[in-house]
């Protein structure tokens, strides 16, 4: 998902982010499960779609394949991992991932991703991701003359679920956004809107069949032949 790119964005972003600390964490996914990523934005580099996969969980380490498929139909993979315990990953020397693919699961507002230095919490939200309302982790860096980035977390898994990075002018750099994920199932309908939906339409089905007899029986009527005097 061009995390070649986001690491140097996120480098002039967040320059002081480095995690510290290590404890007993547990891991929010499992080998074999999947998210899929629609992308956009100017620095996209015609990528419009991302898949992340992961191929292993080791303790607190988390190995995915990423590949990245673009508008003139080629794609292409490659291999990340990251510690969410620790934040160290394979990414860059820097310590930390720029694109932050997955977190701790359940952080809470002020608590670091990975840890007590690292990007922080701010918010806690319920947002419609994949046709289910889930609850989110948010976190923003703004820096000034630099833009800002938006991410949003999945809490239950610490799966990323969004991120939007704005350049100073306010237009898009990056947006990715899930659109399908192995991780949760769209919600079915609520049962009473169902009923509801199925009610309305049989009380429309009944009124036109009602107007449509109406009808029938007045030209019935008029073409019944008048009695000769």
């Amino acid at each position: 998902m061009r995390f070649a790119l986001l690491l140097i964005l996120t480098l002039t972003l967040a320059p002081s982010m480095l995690p510290t600390g290590a404890a007993q964490y547990s891991v929010g996914v499992r080998p074999g499960d999947w998210t899929k990523y629609q992308i956009s934005g100017d620095l996209s580099e015609n990528a419009v779609v991302s898949n992340l996969t992961v191929i292993q969980v080791s303790r607190t380490n988390v190995t995915v394949k990423s590949t990245d498929f673009y508008n003139d139909g080629t794609n292409s993979s490659n291999f990340l991992w990251v510690d969410i315990s620790t934040g160290q990953n394979n990414t860059a020397q820097s310590g930390f991932p720029a694109f932050f693919f997955i977190i701790l699961p359940s952080r809470g507002i002020g608590e670091g991703i990975y840890g007590v230095q690292s990007l922080v919490i701010q918010n806690s939200l319920e947002r419609t991701y994949v046709q289910t309302i889930r609850r989110t982790n948010f976190a923003n860096i703004t820096t000034v003359g630099s833009g800002s980035t938006s991410y949003y977390w999945d809490a239950q898994t610490g799966i990323l679920a969004e991120i939007l990075q704005l350049h100073q002018n306010r237009t898009v750099a990056i947006h990715a956004m899930i659109v399908a994920t192995s991780l949760w199932s769209p919600q079915p309908q609520n049962s009473s809107l169902i009923f509801l939906e199925a009610t309305l339409i049989g009380v429309i089905g009944a009124g036109m069949a009602v107007l449509a007899y109406a009808r029938l029986s007045r030209r019935h009527k008029s073409k019944k032949p008048r009695a000769r005097n």
